[in-house]
């Protein structure tokens, strides 16, 4: 594709290198993006109007969109967790993760979010809001790690009875982001 009319016979030079970089940034930022463009302005607009948007700077939107980096509440978190497969509110492993969680800095709390969610933030109006449900599914036994599917917020958990053991194996899990890609 050129750049401008009979371009692929024109030599880039010293004197016309500026207006060069300029048509190519033109071509790459504009002209090939427009429909992908115009189908994710569409998008947006049939969630949020367009008009709505002028309303907000881009570190509102950014909240609005993404939630707020704020501190994590793991009791809101936990107060919104279902539970699946052998697990429930008051299994000894459950009680065991949420004692970990808890003791967490508010890194891996975020890094725990981010593996299970792929988000690092929790919603702007709380874990309530969270869809789907943040889930903990139990997943066999001590000898496997942890994984995530962060598509249905949920995290496979093996059943384990000493609480060193699963702080162990959680930040494992988390520090290298080993998710969906594991389960």
């Amino acid at each position: 594709m050129e750049l401008k009319p009979d371009g692929a016979n024109i030599p880039v030079t010293n004197e016309n290198c500026l207006e060069y970089i300029q048509r190519l940034a033109d071509l790459k930022l504009n002209t090939q993006l427009k429909k992908q463009c115009q189908a994710f302005r569409e998008g947006l607009n049939s969630v949020v109007p367009l008009t709505w948007l002028k309303m907000f700077s881009p570190k509102e939107l950014q909240v609005i969109i993404s939630g707020d980096n704020q501190e994590i509440d793991i009791s809101d978190l936990s107060a919104h967790t279902v539970y699946g497969g052998e697990f429930t509110a008051d299994h000894p492993t459950i009680i065991l993760f949420w004692t970990v969680v808890h003791r967490f800095t508010d890194i891996q709390k975020k890094q725990l979010l981010k593996f299970v969610t792929s988000c690092s933030r929790p919603p702007l109006l709380g874990f309530r809001e969270l869809n789907p449900q943040f889930c903990i599914l139990s997943s066999g036994t001590e000898n496997r790690m942890p994984t995530a599917s962060t598509c249905l917020n949920l995290l496979k958990l093996p059943i384990i009875r000493e609480e060193e053991v699963l702080r162990n194996k959680l930040l494992e899990a988390i520090e290298q982001q080993a998710g969906f890609e594991l389960s």
